[in-house]
């Protein structure tokens, strides 16, 4: 009995020891991991940096978006909705709303350009409104005939900040 007892006692001590020893590989490919992840976040910090917009400078952004709007056949106006807002998560954003006259395939060219372009940037809300007879739309005072669009489109957009 003396024996028995004894092996018990060890063989508990060696299911503890090889929990143990299960739990040491796990944190070992934790912490492989975490430095796998702190590499990859080191080395790409410069672009992910660039990709933010910097807080007063939603010019750049405005510049971006009328060149992917010329280069996908739109026309745009361009509104900034809400200056430097804090989201939820803590991220810091510029509220924009962009009114795009085009065709439906100007308008995926032109999200598929804004998803893969310069800034981090959300698309929160899209509406589409298919033209009219009446194509004449009134920009900054401004008539723009619109008899090519088949579309207009009305996006709200929130970029990134620093």
């Amino acid at each position: 009995s003396y024996i028995s007892r004894d092996i018990m006692t060890v063989s508990r001590n060696l299911n503890s020891s090889r929990n143990n020893f299960n739990s040491l590989l796990a944190k070992e490919e934790y912490l492989r991991d975490l430095r796998a992840d702190y590499a990859f976040a080191k080395n790409n910090i410069a672009f992910l940096k660039d990709s933010f917009l910097v807080g007063d400078r939603a010019i750049d952004f405005i510049r971006e978006i009328e060149k992917i709007s010329s280069r996908t056949g739109n026309t745009e106006e361009i509104k900034i909705t809400a200056p430097q807002t804090e989201k939820d998560g803590g991220l810091n954003y510029i509220g924009f709303q962009v009114f795009l006259y085009g065709d439906f395939n100007g308008l995926m060219d032109f999200l598929a350009e804004l998803e893969n372009g310069k800034y981090q940037a959300a698309v929160i809300g899209l509406r589409i409104i298919k033209a009219g007879e009446n194509n004449t739309i009134y920009n900054q005072n401004q008539a723009i005939n619109i008899e090519a669009v088949d579309i207009r489109s009305i996006l709200d957009i929130q970029v990134y900040i620093l």
